[in-house]
């Protein structure tokens, strides 16, 4: 199975993170905006499906960090973060994507 990850592409930081993926694993992972996915999902953030399993937020963050070997120090960090504190900082994250993103915006430098 084709590894896929379901990102909110209306998002600037999600979909940022989506084209990062494409172009490092881009033949490996499949990223599709969230609502492709075809299940009912109460859960707002990022899905991951990789063979037969599925990952949700913070965890298909560190998932996907870890199938494309990249990245090792976000990934190092993250599996020393306690797991209760990494979830409620990726909660807080995902539900103010919006005004983060916009921060982004702000703040990105100029090519």
């Amino acid at each position: 199975m084709k590894r896929k990850l379901f990102v909110d592409k209306s998002c600037l930081m999600c979909d940022s993170f989506g084209k990062y993926i494409e172009l490092k694993k881009g033949k490996n992972i499949k990223v599709l905006n969230i609502e492709e996915i075809e299940e009912e999902l109460e859960i707002d953030g990022m899905v991951y499906k990789s063979d037969n399993d599925s990952y949700y937020g913070v965890e298909a963050l560190i998932e996907v960090i870890k199938d494309i070997k990249e990245l090792n120090y976000i990934y190092k960090v993250l599996l020393i973060t306690p797991k209760r504190l990494r979830r409620f900082l990726y909660s807080k994250l995902s539900g103010n994507r919006e005004i983060v993103s916009k921060l982004f915006k702000i703040i990105k430098p100029k090519s």
